[in-house]
């Protein structure tokens, strides 16, 4: 035989063992792919969750499946909502301030689901606003000028908390003698 019908015989094997290893290779890809959607994925591992502010929490685990269709979130036993795969981070929006709530993440795919663990967080009291409406000096005719600590004075901070136009708690606050503030309940 000539040397060019050997350089095509040996050019054709080569072709036909690169396509049979490509088949091969698909047919794995298939197989493994068959095999992963009929295993259950693995659970989220270290969920872990931080108030951001009274009403949304941030919570973070770690993926460690490598299967898994979606993850599914659930508070206090409710699902919250589906996320994609390959997530390890979301915040829950739309919380009650100073409240417990309990959160699981769950990995699942057509085969099952399996689930992180249960962590509980609870988010952080709301802000409170103060309007101070009037500021105000009695005179109890004692000396404007003299030692704060002095034996004969007092010094009064009276508090009144209201909630629109009801009050809800008023109290005096004295300091007198180096004592530390005490308050009074008024009737």
């Amino acid at each position: 035989m000539s040397n060019k019908v050997n350089k095509v015989i040996i050019g054709a094997a080569a072709l036909f063992l690169v396509m049979l290893l490509a088949l091969g290779a698909y047919w794995w890809w298939q197989n493994r792919q068959a095999e992963l959607a009929s295993i259950p994925p693995l659970a989220p591992v270290e969920l872990r969750a931080e108030e951001v502010s009274a009403n949304q929490v941030i919570l973070v685990w770690n993926d460690v499946s490598n299967n898994e269709l979606a993850f599914k979130l659930f508070r206090n036993g409710e699902l919250v909502r589906e996320l994609p795969k390959n997530t390890s981070t979301v915040t829950d929006y739309g919380l009650k301030p100073s409240t417990v709530y309990e959160y699981k993440v769950v990995a699942s795919n057509d085969a099952g689901e399996a689930a992180s663990g249960v962590i509980v967080i609870k988010t952080k009291n709301p802000l409170i606003r103060l309007r101070l409406d009037k500021i105000g000096v009695v005179d109890n005719g004692e000396p404007f000028l003299r030692e704060v600590f002095d034996k004969r004075g007092e010094i009064y901070l009276g508090v009144v908390i209201k909630d629109g136009d009801k009050i809800i708690s008023r109290s005096v606050v004295n300091q007198r003698n180096g004592t530390l503030f005490k308050p009074n309940t008024l009737a």
